[in-house]
């Protein structure tokens, strides 16, 4: 018997934006993950017995937590001021493995404050436009 593939989570990366104008937030981020859904119509019955097959839309989202940061450059700061704007992300979950995600996410400002005498963190869902692609990491 064969033992199961898996990996191990990080190093790895997640940034926003263009080349030449990356932003990363890797070293604060606690967890991450896309995560994939699915909206199905049902199928349906006709007249001739045949049945003609529902749809499926297929939808993801980028999800993570990160501590806050409340300085300037800071993540908090940064998806405040960019709220609703649709950006580039990539993901590359563990560097070791050499892949990575890539796609377009609209922006959501992350929660600000917590529990006291905490260093507080922020659970926040961007939802991506369309479905991101698995790649192999670029040299």
């Amino acid at each position: 018997m064969t033992a199961p593939k898996t990996f191990r989570l990080g190093p790895g990366s997640l940034t926003f934006g263009e080349i030449g104008a990356l932003v990363e937030f890797s070293q604060q981020v606690l967890e991450c993950e896309v995560s994939f859904g699915v909206d199905s119509t049902d199928d349906t019955d006709v007249l001739s017995g045949d049945i003609v097959a529902g749809e499926d839309t297929f939808t993801a989202e980028l999800k993570f937590e990160a501590y806050q940061d409340l300085t300037t450059n800071g993540i908090n700061t940064w998806s405040l001021t960019n709220r609703g704007v649709i950006m580039p992300f990539t993901f590359i979950p563990s560097v070791a493995e050499g892949r990575e995600l890539t796609g377009v996410v609209k922006i959501r400002p992350l929660a600000i404050g917590g529990k006291t005498k905490d260093k507080p963190t922020a659970s926040v869902e961007f939802p991506c436009v369309g479905i991101p692609t698995l790649g192999n990491v670029a040299p």
